[in-house]
């Protein structure tokens, strides 16, 4: 399969200049910060970018007016790099004890890759969200690999990957291994069940691959970063 129907074509084109605690509902939802010093987590791809289970945008955090002030409303996505985005956060001063709010600063959009994957560790589909530069590099780095990392008839990658966190704060790296290895009956079957609706895409609409319309809507359930570390991902919580 071609490269650029496998990934965002945003990502072989480079990385632009413009560089927790959940509610009731499971979001399915995995980040490279879930990971604590020395841990490691293994996933395999399921479908790719010209599915729709594979996207490049930015992403950031938003608030709305509430009974009690702002609140905060989950996440906007956007393509392009939102130059105003909507109801954008304002920034949490973490020097303070009880985390205020710092009038007039605000987030800045990150771009993250959103992957639709099977958690070996989990055992289920979940959606992979990776802001880290440095992840990001790596993936394609192996992603291009045609060789050695394909991907059979139904799209289902031909390898897992192994992700792996070192360091805390500022000090924390992240690092991704292939190993060749077929899809499973069980994670074939897996994926099956949610091919037609996981599709990360929904992100663009204001959707969520996992979570139906009927279902009320949470924060991340994982922790949303907003320092930066040295991969350029994010570790403090939003």
């Amino acid at each position: 399969m071609p490269i650029k129907q496998v990934m965002p074509p945003e990502l072989l084109g480079g990385e632009s200049k413009k560089s927790n605690k959940s509610g009731t509902v499971d979001r399915c939802e995995w980040f490279p910060s879930n990971l604590s010093d020395g841990e490691s987590a293994s996933f395999r791809l399921m479908g790719n970018y010209a599915t729709s289970h594979a996207l490049l945008a930015w992403r950031w955090p938003q608030e709305v007016a509430g009974p009690d002030g702002l609140r905060f409303a989950g996440f906007g996505w956007q393509t392009d790099y939102p130059q105003q985005p909507e109801n954008i956060a304002r920034l949490t001063d973490w020097s303070k004890a009880d985390r205020p709010k710092i009038e007039g600063e605000f987030c800045k959009p990150k771009r993250c890759l959103a992957w639709t994957a099977y958690s070996i560790e989990q055992d289920r589909v979940v959606v992979l969200l990776i802001e880290q530069m440095g992840l990001k590099q790596q993936l394609m780095e192996i992603l291009t690999d045609s060789d050695d990392f394909t991907w059979d008839a139904d799209g289902h990658a031909e390898f897992v990957l192994k992700f792996s966190r070192k360091g805390a704060g500022l000090e924390t790296t992240y690092g991704v291994l292939p190993k060749p290895k077929k899809a499973t009956k069980a994670e074939i079957a897996a994926f099956d069940q949610v091919r037609d609706t996981s599709l990360v895409t929904k992100f663009l609409d204001g959707g969520h691959p996992f979570i139906t319309a009927d279902r009320p809507t949470f924060s991340s359930s994982a922790s949303a970063p907003v320092a930066t570390d040295s991969n350029g991902g994010d570790e403090l919580e939003f």
